[in-house]
């Protein structure tokens, strides 16, 4: 039987994701959907975006974060994290609109991209399925690709839906 992790968030790229893991993989497979909400202490992958810089000038510069960022994921107990019922309450709202039985529904915080390969480790699937969200380079500098990076990080089969 083959196992699948599809990743979402609240965007219709995920439900439309979902629609064809559920299409390709059919009612013999299982399904675990997992939501990551992004804990309040991550910033970007770089550092901080500063728009002033004293010996450069007026421009965006990188400056380096020395404060730790969570390398995987957590689950949080419910009663000490909001974010968690609202990545559940996510992961199951998509899992819904796209009619996908799903075996689990897992809610996760941390670092989207290292959550979602470590999730897909401890559950053991077979492939990651993943929505492509349209972003031109400028969104994907600011905002990165959480896409991508599961891509780059994992040594399990990923699906990229656009």
């Amino acid at each position: 039987m083959t196992r699948v992790l599809i990743a979402v968030d609240d965007s219709e790229d995920s439900v439309q994701a979902a629609r064809t893991a559920a299409e390709l993989f059919g009612d013999s497979a299982e399904y675990l959907v997992v939501n990551v909400a992004q804990s309040l202490d991550s910033t970007l992958p770089w550092g901080l975006a500063m728009p002033y810089h004293p010996d450069f000038g007026i421009g965006l510069y990188a400056v380096p974060v020395t404060s730790s960022r969570p390398s995987g994921y957590e689950i949080a107990d419910e009663d000490t994290d909001p974010a968690i019922d609202q990545a559940e309450d996510c992961a199951t709202k998509v899992a819904d609109e796209a009619d996908v039985d799903a075996v689990e529904v897992v809610a996760a915080v941390g670092d989207p991209a290292a959550a979602i390969v470590e999730a897909a480790h401890d559950h053991l699937v077979d492939v990651i399925v993943v929505g492509s969200h349209k972003k031109n380079w400028f969104q994907r500098l600011f905002a990165g690709s959480v896409r991508a990076d599961v891509v780059a990080q994992s040594d399990i089969p990923v699906l990229v839906v656009t």
